[in-house]
């Protein structure tokens, strides 16, 4: 799926499953992709990867009710009003990306992306976040 898609209620109300990896090439030829749409105890979920442990990359299957219910409780700790702007650092396959984008669609907020590495863009990532009036954004500690 798009990141826009990350924005709307058809997104965030689906049951069809919806897969987030990266690289999502290589598991989507080997019919994941298909198995998973057939397992009726996914739908509603998203599959993210995790990074597994010891033993290997793994995939958590998250509901987007989970994502949606998480999401009210932060915006009412933080006291999010639709006049808030989330800004997105972190990719749409994170579980991290994927809540702010929960954020923003159950606070009636705008969202924007911030993509790429962070190695030296700083600056880039804080007039973005001036020229768009970014009110809320959330980080990895290896982003700070």
């Amino acid at each position: 799926m798009e990141t826009s898609d990350l924005r709307s209620a058809r997104y965030w109300e689906s049951e069809v499953p919806d897969i987030r990896l990266n690289p999502v090439g290589s598991l989507r030829r080997q019919g994941l992709a298909d198995f998973v749409r057939g397992e009726a105890r996914l739908r509603g979920h998203i599959l993210v990867a995790t990074s597994g442990g010891n033993d290997g990359p793994k995939l958590a299957a998250v509901s987007r009710r989970a994502f949606l219910s998480s999401a009210l409780q932060v915006n009412a700790w933080l006291r999010v009003t639709g006049s808030d702007r989330w800004l997105c650092a972190l990719p749409d396959f994170h579980v991290g990306g994927l809540g702010i984008f929960a954020r923003a669609f159950t606070g009636g907020c705008e969202a924007f992306r911030f993509t790429g590495r962070w190695r030296n863009r700083e600056g880039e990532f804080a007039g973005l976040c001036e020229d768009r009036a970014i009110t809320l954004t959330a980080l990895t500690p290896t982003q700070v």
